[in-house]
């Protein structure tokens, strides 16, 4: 989603600010270790998840 709001291709419908929150849940079995595979999909995805607030960080603090 940050792409459309930097490129100012997606703008906001309302002036009405609803926060969703900035959580995501990954599921794995209990008392089995990560996988290397999951290991490096959750760290890229807290990765992507950064590199998107800080995106569209500047457009938020300004509405």
């Amino acid at each position: 989603m940050s792409r459309p709001l930097v490129d100012c291709t997606l703008v906001p419908a309302s002036p009405l600010r609803v926060r969703m929150g900035k959580h995501f849940h990954l599921l794995a079995a209990r008392g089995k270790p990560l996988r290397d595979i999951v290991v490096a999909i959750r760290d890229w995805l807290l990765d992507q998840m950064r590199q998107d607030m800080e995106r569209v960080a500047p457009l938020i603090d300004r509405a």
